[in-house]
């Protein structure tokens, strides 16, 4: 557990140094590099390290096992560990490929989304949030998403023809990358109300599905992919977990509070010309939208692993929407905002992580062998 408080305090160090407005870009990346650097080498080349951990290297043993026939498993993730293997790796590599990959979208997305002074800030809340923990475990669709985050990224920037072999790669390792569209559909109606409204009737939606139960939901995913039926059937129906609702408080404040100053939030700003204004204004609706399914998938799905799986995918538009609720705040009450959410952050890892032993991130084992 050591390397991962170090890791996250010296994640919090950095964030504290890049806050200061003299501080250049070039140096801000290096900061940046070198926390998700040493965030992928750690998950890299972790042994024995998360709750799925065998089950992967099973999938690499019985995929590249002639005689073996299942076809439960994406035909990306399939051919993936065939080509890793052909290459004469061992399904270690698995873990080393996806790790890296994931931080490399995570830079991408970073550099690219959130307020360049707040990159750092991004950082630890990844790496504090739960989503890199999660990581380690569900490796299949985090390749999904590390595709879906920068075929994102060329979307916005209007390269469609990357953006779209991205989404159909991220399709090809996890089908559960396909609800990643919803981001799309609900931005192209968002930017076209004039109100607020759809955050209520989204909110609306949640609370329906908390109280009436996701047994419908349960039975439609095995109606659209039969072969998720193992998954649905561990997925707890009939209750509510508490811990998870309150974890889901304070992200759900803070959305509730951009919207509550989104005058101030939408401050105004120089541009350089109409395009770089644009891109800006659509990366705010399209980080705004992605934070409002997060909080209201959270609300919906307490607890359920398979459900709270699909939450996640939204876990990184959070972080971008608090970069820009911390950005834009008065500079009077700006860093007792930022002492919350970085106190909230580091009680949730010490209580899921550290105490309840989430994820399986327990007794680290390094290995660099591959």
């Amino acid at each position: 557990m050591i390397i991962f408080a170090v890791l996250i305090s010296i994640s919090i160090f950095f964030d504290l140094i890049s806050q200061y407005s003299h501080i250049s870009t070039s140096v801000r990346k290096l900061l940046l590099t070198i926390v998700l650097l040493a965030a992928g080498v750690i998950s890299a080349f972790r042994k024995g390290i998360g709750t799925d951990y065998q089950h992967y290297i099973d999938i690499f043993v019985w995929s590249n096992s002639p005689g073996i026939n299942r076809t439960y498993e994406e035909v990306g993730f399939l051919a993936f560990n065939r080509l890793l293997y052909a290459y004469g790796f061992t399904a270690r590599a698995v873990f080393v490929f996806t790790a890296f990959l994931l931080i490399f979208s995570i830079y991408y997305f970073t550099v690219n989304i959130v307020p360049e002074k707040y990159w750092l800030f991004f950082a630890f809340m990844f790496l504090a949030g739960g989503t890199y923990f999660s990581s380690m475990n569900i490796l299949r669709q985090y390749i999904g998403l590390s595709f879906v985050l920068i075929g994102f990224v060329f979307n916005l920037k209007k390269r469609y023809l990357f953006g779209i072999a991205f989404s159909m790669a991220a399709l090809a390792f996890h089908r559960v990358s396909a609800v990643f569209f919803v981001v799309y559909i609900l931005s192209w109606i968002v930017k076209r109300l004039k109100s607020n409204q759809w955050v209520i009737v989204t909110y609306a939606v949640a609370l329906v599905l908390l109280l009436g139960g996701v047994g419908p939901i349960a039975t439609l995913i095995v109606k659209i992919v039969p072969t998720w039926r193992g998954y649905v059937n561990v997925v707890n129906v009939s209750g509510i977990d508490w811990l998870a609702m309150l974890k889901s408080i304070i992200p759900n404040i803070l959305i509730l509070y951009s919207f509550l100053r989104r005058d101030s939030l939408n401050s105004e700003s120089t541009f350089a010309n109409s395009t770089v204004k644009n891109l800006h204004d659509n990366t705010l609706v399209y980080v705004r939208t992605g934070a409002v399914i997060f909080g209201a998938l959270a609300i919906a799905f307490p607890g359920n692993m398979v459900l709270t799986r699909i939450t996640e995918l939204f876990s990184v538009f959070l972080f971008a929407e608090v970069c820009h609720i911390v950005k834009n705040e008065p500079k009077k009450t700006k860093p007792l905002l930022w002492f919350v959410i970085v106190l909230y952050y580091m009680l949730l890892t010490v209580v899921t992580i550290f105490i309840m032993h989430g994820n399986g991130i327990n007794g680290y084992e390094f290995s660099i062998s591959i």
